[in-house]
């Protein structure tokens, strides 16, 4: 009976969440007559004794190519159903215009860099495309730079200064200085695109008219207004012709931080009620109390960054401190003193296991995430 128990739930979630098989992983699946359309046979396997819901975690299937190459180039990963429709209708535009803008958006660890990516695989079989990381990615892609022969990979912050440079040397304005230096490639691609520089954004404002641009970023909707100021998805999303797409919460790599961020992030949102097993928080009247605080999380094996850190590293355990800054406003948005809810909710969602509140002399934000910790 549990052998049938697994196949059936097996069928349901690939009838409800449609996928795309890898290469080596439909072999890999063991024969039954419940698997709709997989391979079927006669021979019986063991009966499995294990978590049925460990074979369905979404992190086995929604992989990060740039934190894991080798199964990103060995295709050892799934796309949605979602996924696969976005991706149809921007090849279909392409195929019709050669140019355009297209921008997909959705929450952090929905699969927006494996969709990316996937596009640039498929882009790049006769064509050399360009791949633009933003922000402080780091030298995550190296490997798959030297792997990916077509694919040329590069920081905003190279592109820019490349530009510049070429402005100088060859005394012409920065926009054709860019455009020459993007020329040999048939398609950009930008990941993290929330985080492109204004600049930046001008100079790629001229070139899809000759070449298509594809932008990947994070929905920042839950961030107060005041605190986003001009995001980068709302300046794409008013340029003429820009073809968009919003990549929704239903499959992601936590769907429990992911829930929580939101909620505290604007209290009067209240969707995704449950509980929180993976969050923890303490109260620190003072500064010594507060790193005593931290550094208990620390000995427990969470990662700290300070607040002006640039690293986007995804980590397993994650504390942060809020301070007397932070408050809610009378629309329930999470605020600060100095605007730094941008750069915490980027950093909130750098956890991918366990995530920690150490507050320190803010009575009214402890009391708030203790009732959303509290509220089941």
């Amino acid at each position: 009976m549990p052998h049938l128990i697994l196949w059936y739930r097996a069928s349901f979630y690939l009838q409800v969440y449609p996928i795309s098989l890898p290469g080596g992983f439909q072999e890999k699946l063991p024969n039954s007559p419940f698997c709709h359309g997989l391979p079927c046979g006669k021979r019986e396997s063991p009966d499995y004794d294990g978590n049925i819901e460990e074979l369905f975690r979404a992190e086995l299937y929604l992989i990060s190519p740039l934190r894991e190459p080798e199964r990103f180039l060995q295709k050892e990963y799934f796309l949605t159903a979602q996924q696969r429709d976005i991706e149809r209708q921007i090849l279909k535009g392409i195929r019709a215009k050669h140019s355009d803008y297209y921008w997909f958006s959705g929450l952090p660890g929905t699969g927006k860099t494996l969709l990316l990516y996937d596009l640039a695989m498929k882009l790049s079989v006769r064509q050399r495309v360009c791949m633009i990381h933003c922000g402080e990615s780091g030298e995550d892609w190296r490997i798959l730079h030297k792997r990916l022969r077509r694919i040329d990979f590069l920081s905003d912050r190279q592109l820019s200064l490349q530009a510049a440079k070429q402005t100088m040397t060859e005394n012409v304005c920065a926009e054709e200085a860019f455009d020459t230096f993007l020329k040999p490639y048939s398609a950009i691609l930008v990941d993290e695109a929330h985080l492109l520089e204004p600049g930046a954004r001008e100079l790629l404002a001229g070139i899809s008219t000759r070449r298509p641009v594809i932008f990947s970023g994070d929905c920042e909707d839950v961030i107060s207004p005041d605190e986003l100021g001009e995001s980068a998805e709302m300046v794409w999303k008013s340029v003429p012709g820009v073809q968009t797409f919003r990549m929704t919460n239903r499959i992601r790599t936590n769907a429990e931080l992911s829930v929580f961020i939101q909620n505290m992030m604007r209290l009067t949102r209240g969707k995704g009620r449950r509980m929180y097993p993976h969050v923890s928080a303490g109260y620190g009247n003072d500064e010594e109390e507060a790193e005593k605080l931290l550094k208990g999380y620390l000995a427990l094996g969470y990662r700290y960054f300070e607040e002006n850190a640039g690293s986007s590293e995804d980590v397993e355990r994650l504390v942060v401190l809020l301070d007397e800054r932070y408050f809610y406003d009378e629309t329930g948005y999470l605020r600060s003193g100095n605007r730094s809810v941008r750069r915490l909710f980027h950093r909130l969602n750098q956890a991918k296991e366990e995530l920690a509140f150490v507050v320190k002399k803010n009575e009214a934000v402890y009391s708030v995430i203790l009732g959303l910790l509290q509220a089941m």
